[in-house]
């Protein structure tokens, strides 16, 4: 999940921007400082912080990292390494602007909070970008984005967490459509390769990453007002809790920050550390897809594991336990973002954490019939000793003490499992237990139509289960 908010925020980054140069043609020096004039009215930034020159076919504009950087000054921030970027202008035949971009960066800052003694150091490097887009006559609308970016890394080291992330070369393919009061949606796709972190407590690997965003009603205008008004508080001093109070309706208005989303990620050839062993896998393919955010949310949850394996330092016998591939498709309903964030937004205050009955609210807000069901369809783990599928709806109700719902699970493969705990029970004593419950399980099953065993599961809130039609109890009264 972390993956996955790192590049829709990257995918909102884009849309943002709140330029809005007017329609010039080459070599016009009005223009060039009504450009200036413009772009930082929109966002809010100092005078001279943007220059634009004219060129033979259009114009140039820089912004000034560095005196920018001054502006805003940060108490215990130091910044080495940032320098000015360019961008190439364009008109283009129909009104457009066509953007080129061509730069490197390797940007390293430390920052140190009084009077904590911690410091946080922060690294952020691009051997090289290439990038291309076309806007709008007025530069609000972000039409077209074309990225290539090689030797990457960034690196954040706080204490005992660290985080070291490479990646041989990054590209980023995103456009947008339907532009329409003040939203519009987003179609991005994205591919990093050789991509490593050697980060503490996490460490993987993976030759490839593919990425898939698909947003629905971005609301652009806002997202650009907020950045305009927010950059003019911070320019006046202001605290970020303070800011965020002064900005309680800007901040309402950008939610949801999109009407719906899809997003699909699938590495290759990952590889993962976990307590002393390596984890590889040929694919991984992950996904979320979340309509009507506006309202009660339709939150759907894939994920997929293909050839799971483990490095020698797991005993053989268990290594045989994982499974070869993973299959899970999750819909999680009965919920609603936009409510709660507005009551958060009203309510929050910079001097004091929410109280209970606060909190308690925005659970009601975020659960508005107080509980939340899972949809589960067909998920799946299969190996050579076993198959087993399942199913069904889970319902987890506030203030009742178990969830209640109906599964239905399906193994057409079990007894290869059964005799592969069996035969190494010697070596691994614990699956002489294993195996007992296995035989258990298998004696409660029925047959299917295709021959599978199956045990349609019964749960209700008291703790009681029926399995097949037989109970097994329930909560004391």
């Amino acid at each position: 999940m972390a993956l996955m908010s790192k590049r829709i925020l990257a995918t909102f980054m884009f849309a943002t921007v709140p330029t809005c140069f007017a329609m010039a043609e080459p070599g016009n020096e009005a223009t060039a400082r009504q450009i200036e004039q413009q772009y930082e009215a929109l966002l809010g930034l100092p005078t001279g912080i943007v220059k634009v020159a004219t060129a033979t076919d259009g114009y140039q504009l820089v912004i000034d990292a560095p005196q920018l950087l001054q502006k805003f000054a940060v108490p215990g921030l130091v910044v080495e390494g940032l320098q000015s970027f360019a961008m190439q202008l364009k008109p283009t035949s129909n009104g457009d602007w066509q953007i080129e971009q061509s730069d490197s960066f390797d940007i390293s800052g430390r920052y140190q909070q009084p009077p904590s003694l911690e410091t946080l150091s922060l690294r952020y490097k691009v051997g090289s970008l290439t990038g291309s887009g076309l806007a709008s006559h007025d530069f609000q609308i972000p039409k077209l984005m074309q990225l290539d970016m090689r030797d990457v890394s960034t690196s954040v080291v706080s204490g005992a967490y660290r985080s070291e992330q490479t990646a041989e070369r990054i590209t980023w393919d995103q456009s947008t459509d339907n532009v329409r009061d003040g939203l519009l949606d987003l179609k991005t796709d994205s591919t990093e390769t050789k991509m490593k972190n050697a980060g503490q407590p996490d460490a993987w690997t993976a030759d490839k990453l593919t990425s898939s965003i698909r947003m629905q009603g971005v609301p652009y205008l806002a997202l650009q007002d907020l950045l305009d008004a927010w950059m003019k508080q911070v320019q006046l001093g202001k605290s970020t809790p303070d800011i965020a109070v002064a900005l309680r309706p800007d901040l309402q208005q950008i939610m949801p920050i999109a009407r719906g989303l899809q997003y699909t990620g699938a590495f290759e050839g990952f590889a993962a550390s976990a307590q002393g062993m390596e984890l590889k896998a040929r694919n991984v393919t992950y996904s979320v897809d979340a309509a009507n955010l506006a309202g009660d949310v339709d939150l759907g949850i894939g994920l997929s594991i293909d050839t799971l394996e483990v490095d020698d330092r797991l005993p053989a016998a268990t290594a045989e336990l994982l499974p070869d591939t993973v299959t899970m498709d999750v819909d999680v309903d009965e919920l609603n973002f936009q409510r709660p964030w507005e009551y958060f937004i009203k309510s929050f205050s910079p001097q004091q954490a929410l109280n209970d009955n606060q909190t308690a609210l925005l659970m009601n807000y975020l659960l508005p019939k107080d509980q939340v069901k899972l949809d589960i369809s067909e998920s799946r783990v299969a190996s050579s000793l076993y198959d087993v599928t399942a199913g069904g709806t889970v319902d987890f109700k506030i203030g009742a003490p178990r969830p209640a719902g109906q599964i239905k699970i399906t193994a057409h493969r079990i007894d290869p499992l059964i005799a592969h705990l069996q035969k190494n029970v010697k070596q691994v004593p614990e699956f002489g237990q294993y195996a007992f419950f296995a035989l258990a399980a298998k004696g409660f099953a029925q047959t299917g139509p295709d021959g599978g065993l199956v045990w349609d599961i019964e749960m209700d809130e008291t703790g009681a289960v029926r399995i097949n039609g037989r109970s097994f109890g329930g909560a004391p009264n």
